[in-house]
Parts: structure tokens; C-alpha cells; sequence
């Protein structure tokens, strides 16, 4: 009888043990979906070439510095017309990695006109190589690698974008 109760007692704890080890891969699995994720604000950007050209994205916001140190982290994934937008407080040289960041990608960093001043194309995954931008920026705009080029999106174009949730 004392065998069987032990038996139990260890079949309990292991249980607990896979709920926690389940729930905690389930939240990286949700950080790591596609879709919003717990916090990031929804929205639409539309960046407009200097020719005139208007390309759509949906985006999550990443407008506080939990967000904004989240980031894309452990996704494994991003659809082609999706994206991260991360908003600062302030104009600066706001430096980014890609620690974590499974994916390659594009980083559009914005001023606080909405134009893109520097484009880091096929930013390295897993780096922790520093990526800036050229001059002070308020916004970055991180998509899918490849996507700046395959839009012909350049330095100098401009971006609007509009939050859903607020």
C-alpha cells in the first residue's frame, strides 16, 4: 500500500511538472505564433515609396520597454505583409540585435517626420551585433527579410500607420 501511495505521489508531481513545462511552452509557442501577441498593440502601416507606390502591413506595436525588448523574439515565422512596429518615447540612435530572433529581417528605422532614414536589410538571426541607424529615430519597423528589396522600398520613403485596439 505504501509503494502504490508513493507510485501516486510521483505520478502527481510529474503531472504538475508537465502542466508548468506545458503552459511555459505554450506562451513561447504563442510569443512565437504569428498572430498579436499578450501586450503588443494592434494596427495597419502603409508605406508610401518616393514613386508613389503604397504597400499595406498589419502590425503589432511594441510601444513600452517590455515590448520593445520583446520584440520578435522566438517567433519562428512572419507572413510576408506583417510586421513589428516599435515606437520610442524620444529621438535617438535607438540600436537594435536580433538576440533570440529566430527569423532574418528587414529593419525600417523611422523619424520622427515618418521617413525612413535607414534600412538594415537581412538583419542576422541570433546576433548580437548592434544594427543602428544612421540618424536619431522615433520608429522601427521590422518585416520580413527581403520585403524592402522585393517592394523597392528606399530610404526616403514614408510611412503612416494606425493603431486598432486604441
Amino acid at each position: 500500500m505504501r509503494a502504490l501511495y508513493y507510485i501516486l505521489s510521483v505520478c502527481v508531481i510529474t503531472y504538475a511538472l508537465y502542466l508548468l513545462i506545458s503552459q511555459t511552452h505554450l506562451k513561447q509557442l504563442i510569443v512565437g505564433g504569428n498572430s498579436a501577441s499578450e501586450g503588443f498593440g494592434a494596427g495597419t502601416a502603409v508605406i508610401i515609396t518616393q514613386e508613389g507606390n503604397h504597400y499595406g502591413f498589419n502590425i503589432e506595436i511594441a510601444d513600452t520597454d517590455e515590448l520593445r525588448s520583446q520584440g520578435m523574439m522566438y517567433r519562428q515565422s512572419v507572413e510576408e505583409r506583417n510586421g513589428m512596429l516599435f515606437l520610442f518615447p524620444n529621438s535617438d540612435i535607438h540600436a537594435f540585435w536580433m538576440r533570440n530572433t529566430y527569423i532574418p529581417l528587414d529593419i525600417l528605422f523611422i523619424d520622427e517626420n515618418n521617413v525612413i532614414v535607414t534600412i538594415a536589410n537581412h538583419a542576422k538571426p541570433k546576433s548580437l551585433q548592434t544594427i543602428e541607424p544612421s540618424k536619431p529615430i522615433n520608429k522601427a519597423l521590422e518585416i520580413k527579410a527581403g520585403m524592402a528589396t522585393k517592394l523597392g522600398i528606399k530610404e526616403g520613403d514614408t510611412i503612416k500607420y494606425q493603431r486598432k485596439d486604441k
